[in-house]
């Protein structure tokens, strides 16, 4: 609500106001109701649609997430928006960063929450996500949310601890404030904003080590020159296979995970002499011969 309060106030005409309801709880249809009624008030159009996503159901707040960035994308596409502001602030940020330090991210990983990116959603094309607050703290929006008078609903689902991002919020945070570093919100938000900033200048390296090992390329196809990414040191062959896979959509650039980047890199690196083709994951496939490795969007 202190967001699209923001937008009403600095933009040139009302913002397009979207809401999914995942009704994963008893009080989500009334939280809908009340942002239709809010945006409604302040002259604002309105979509506020229902997709049930079983919240008992291992990786809820993936599958939410997913429905919610896909329903963002159709919202957008209809009313011909090139940008969807979103409401993560700087409580959401440190979060982030620490739950991917758990999991043992890289740097591409630290850098979190990117104030704009490319909408992560395959029907996104040539549309960005932002966001404004990313850099305030909680409390800060919330005194001004009291001050200014604004209304919002607060999901309960957020206090669920059997989300470990929850437990994060509720357990581990406070205990790294009281005995560790009592700022150590903003100093997780500074490790996310100088691993951007080094994530920025990794890929732009790789980007052009990358374009002389390009054999082919096509949309969701590139086919590389395999024995250039194995003369080179492994961690730049690594953010070399990485950049590349990024390149296979231009809708939603894929991103992989440590692991999987090391399989496929050591993959290529390695010895094997025969031609092999290989699901990675997530729909994408590696072929691999003596001389070209082929990875494909399938």
């Amino acid at each position: 609500m202190v967001l699209l309060d923001a937008l009403v106030a600095v933009g040139d005409r009302p913002p397009t106001v979207a809401h999914l309801d995942h009704a994963a709880r008893a009080e989500s249809a009334a939280d809908a109701a009340f942002v239709g009624t809010v945006a409604r008030r302040l002259g604002c159009p309105v979509a506020v649609e229902r997709v049930p996503v079983d919240a008992a159901a291992p990786g809820f707040e993936a599958r939410a997430r997913r429905a919610r960035y896909a329903f963002l994308a159709r919202i957008a596409r209809g009313c011909g928006a090139r940008v969807v502001a979103v409401a993560h602030h700087g409580d959401d940020q440190a979060e982030t960063v620490l739950a991917r330090v758990l999991r043992g991210t890289g740097a591409s990983g630290l850098a979190a929450m990117r104030t704009r990116a490319p909408l992560p959603s395959a029907d996104a094309e040539g549309i960005d996500v932002v966001r404004p607050l990313l850099e305030e703290p909680r409390a800060t929006i919330d005194a001004y949310a009291h001050a200014a008078g604004i209304d919002y609903r607060d999901d309960p689902t957020n206090r669920d601890t059997r989300y470990a991002r929850n437990r994060i919020r509720h357990d581990l945070l406070p205990r790294l404030r009281r005995e560790f570093n009592p700022s150590v919100d903003g100093a997780l938000r500074r490790v996310a904003a100088l691993a951007a900033d080094a994530d920025r200048a990794l890929a732009a390296a790789a980007a052009a080590v990358l374009e002389p090992l390009v054999v082919a390329f096509e949309p969701g196809r590139i086919a590389l020159d395999r024995r250039g990414v194995r003369r080179l040191d492994a961690a730049l062959a690594r953010l070399v296979v990485r950049e590349a896979v990024r390149r296979l959509d231009t809708v939603a650039p894929r991103v992989l995970g440590n692991r999987t980047t090391d399989d496929l890199t050591g993959a290529i690196r390695g010895s094997r002499r025969a031609h092999a083709t290989w699901l990675v994951r997530d729909g994408l496939e590696a072929t691999i011969d003596p001389d070209t490795v082929t990875l494909r969007a399938v």
